[in-house]
């Protein structure tokens, strides 16, 4: 030891000396205890002769357990110094309580008494920190935790020794280790990819969809090759009702994996997705690792629903948790420690894929869930519907029957929707009206057929979703398909007094503006060559109207019907009842469109039996089902100049028309 150190230990010797005369006057034990430890003799046991009277347990340990004496002596005297200072507060609280002077003996006692109660409330603070930290410590003792996890665990476990119970910081820390030790790091489930179990579990619960179950079968079969879903990322999309929800459920029972559903519709917030940061009061972690810790598996199925109605903010922050090359350690603000989500399969949903952020939709692998014709509809309401809510409600099986006319009288005028929302809605109508004239004890048997089905619907048709029963001059027909499948006329009038050339209206969005326009240069174009002599369009102004002007339309498939609306309104003609779709160009192609199944089940809804398709959507038709195509015509096209004899077969086509 040095002579400069063996000065410092001498002068805070000295100040241990005095603090001790301060504090122990009058404890007697305390007194007799210094007087027997000399530190002439050995001054480290002297320091440990003054630890004895501490009374917080973490700070014995770590005083005890450091070697040099130097720094030992300078943690004891800091420590001390807050022992002198509690002291003289509680001398001063106990004779601010007593009021008038009182005897010496009478004070101590007060004084002694008051220092049991706080060592006694240290010990319980004590007890209780050490009752967590076992808790969270018996959690994360079975995990392979990484490094950096472990490190930082402990860490935050060596902190919360040191703080009191009553301390602000010690609810906020046992919160964050409690979320922090009940995540699951390393807790996976065994996937099943037993193919025939899945075939079963579809069709379970679901009726149709040939070409998804078809789709998902392929997926799991990849998986059992590789022996892992790892990396795959599905997104189901499709029109409202349509089963996607349902169908991710059934990949998790099929995989036996556990499954969270998180809902992001709507949100706008990047915290809902990365967490809070601890520094803000009431923060909490993000949907996504909250997600992790409800469903208590490394491997689960997490569905994102309504991806396509999320900000832009919060959908870069699913790309870090999707993305199987960043997922490994995904940082949560709150969490603030790497987590591997790479074992995750992420399945999403959306009514319309194209609205998804396209670096999202990249890594995505799209499968579309199409709506339901008629006869599906009738098939899933036998199946599934009534015996769901016959058991609901508590009825034996024969109280309450609906007839088959009834149901398909149901789903043909009140049930446009491509999904079964609305057929379940009716359905839980009729059993509600039901119940209802049993209870009253009116009736003990409802047999619900077609003559008897507006009583306990209680609900007039909703109009006529075809409009003209033949297509008058200047009107043609289409079929768009958004949210579901909507039939669309493109309706054209000569508009007298109005400057303009073209006016449009029906709340249409850029896309089917600028079809417009497209469409509207190459009808002048055409009718030019056919009736050279014409000057309508130089002469007259033409209003272009969409009807259903509540619904959006923004697709350029309406834009060969735009055309044929134009030149029967031009020759005087109405064209052909038929259903025409694709997207026209200049030089008069009509381009593929998309959708083609939901136009084909709109056709089959609204009683359409031809319809005029590109050609380059031929392979698609004839891909799909019988029961969605069954009873209707089509015409293939590659250029406008195919499609005008189809629909104004009574007109003179000249054979020199250009394509």
């Amino acid at each position: 030891m040095t002579m400069e150190q063996q000065q410092e230990i001498e002068s805070q010797l000295t100040h241990f000396m005095n603090l001790f005369a301060g504090f122990s006057l009058n404890l007697e034990s305390i007194r007799d205890k210094l007087a027997s430890t000399r530190p002439s003799l050995n001054f480290s046991q002297f320091l440990d002769a003054c630890t004895e009277f501490l009374s917080n347990p973490a700070a014995v340990k770590d005083i005890s357990s450091e070697t040099n004496l130097l720094k030992k002596s300078q943690l004891l005297l800091q420590l001390l110094k807050e022992h002198q200072d509690m002291i003289t507060g509680i001398s001063e609280q106990i004779q601010q309580n007593l009021g008038e002077p009182v005897l010496e003996k009478d004070f101590v006692q007060q004084e002694i008494n008051h220092v049991q109660k706080m060592l006694q409330k240290d010990e319980q603070s004590y007890q209780v920190a050490s009752k967590y930290i076992s808790l969270f410590q018996s959690r994360l003792g079975n995990c392979k935790l990484p490094e950096q996890v472990a490190t930082t665990i402990n860490e935050e476990i060596e902190k919360l020794k040191e703080l009191e119970t009553y301390h602000s910081e010690f609810g906020l820390m046992c919160d964050y280790l409690d979320f922090v030790s009940s995540l699951p790091w390393d807790n996976y489930t065994k996937d099943n990819f037993d193919i025939h179990r899945a075939s079963d579990i579809l069709d379970q619960g679901h009726y149709g969809l040939k070409d998804v179950k078809e789709r998902i079968k392929e997926f799991i079969a990849t998986g059992a090759m590789t022996g892992t879903v790892k990396g795959k990322i599905l997104c189901f999309t499709g029109p409202p009702g349509t089963g996607k929800t349902s169908i991710a459920k059934s990949i998790a029972n099929t995989l036996d994996r556990q499954f969270h559903r998180i809902s992001v519709g709507g949100t706008v917030d990047p915290s809902e997705i990365k967490g809070h940061r601890r520094t803000y009061i009431g923060s909490r972690a993000g949907k996504i690792i909250n997600g992790m810790k409800q469903t208590k598996s490394s491997n689960p199925v997490l569905l994102i629903d309504e991806i396509d109605k999320i900000g832009r903010d919060p959908a870069n922050c699913l790309l870090e948790a999707l993305d199987p090359s960043q997922n490994t350690n995904f940082m949560d603000n709150y969490l603030d420690l790497p987590f591997n989500l790479s074992d995750v399969l992420f399945i999403c949903t959306s009514n319309d894929h194209t609205k998804i952020l396209p670096p999202l939709l990249d890594r995505m692998e799209v499968i579309e869930i199409s709506g339901y014709v008629s006869q599906e509809k009738m098939e899933i309401a036998i199946q599934c519907l009534i015996p769901n809510e016959i058991e609901k409600i508590g009825l034996q099986k024969d109280v309450v029957t609906i007839g088959n006319d009834a149901l398909n009288q149901v789903i043909l005028q009140y049930c446009i929707d491509p999904g079964i929302r609305t057929l379940k809605k009716f359905i839980q109508r009729i059993f509600s009206k039901a119940c209802l004239q049993i209870a009253r004890g009116l009736k003990t048997r409802i047999h619900v057929d077609k003559e008897n089905l507006q009583e306990y619907i209680d609900v007039s048709p909703p109009p006529r979703r075809r409009y003209y029963d033949s297509l008058p001059i200047g009107v043609s027909l289409s079929i768009h398909a958004s949210y579901g499948s909507l039939l669309q006329y493109v309706e054209t009038t000569v508009a007298l007094g109005n400057k303009d050339k073209i006016k449009t209206t029906g709340s249409m969005g850029d896309v089917i503006t600028e079809s417009t326009n497209i469409a509207y240069t190459y009808a002048q174009n055409y009718l030019a060559k056919i009736d050279p002599q014409s000057n309508f369009f130089e002469k007259n102004s033409i209003h272009i109207h969409f009807p259903t002007g509540s619904i959006p339309k923004d697709s350029a498939a309406c834009g060969a019907a735009i055309v044929t609306s134009l030149l029967s309104l031009a020759l005087g003609t109405p064209a052909q009842d038929i259903a025409i779709i694709g997207e026209i160009t200049l030089s008069g192609l009509i381009l593929e469109a998309h959708g083609i199944k939901e136009k084909a089940i709109a056709a089959q809804t609204v009683g359409i039996n031809e319809v005029i398709l590109p050609v380059n959507n031929q392979a698609e038709w004839e891909q799909l089902e019988d029961i969605v195509k069954k009873d209707i015509k089509v015409h293939y096209v590659q250029n406008y100049h195919q499609v005008y004899p189809i629909l104004f077969p009574q007109l003179h086509h000249p054979s020199n028309i250009l394509n």
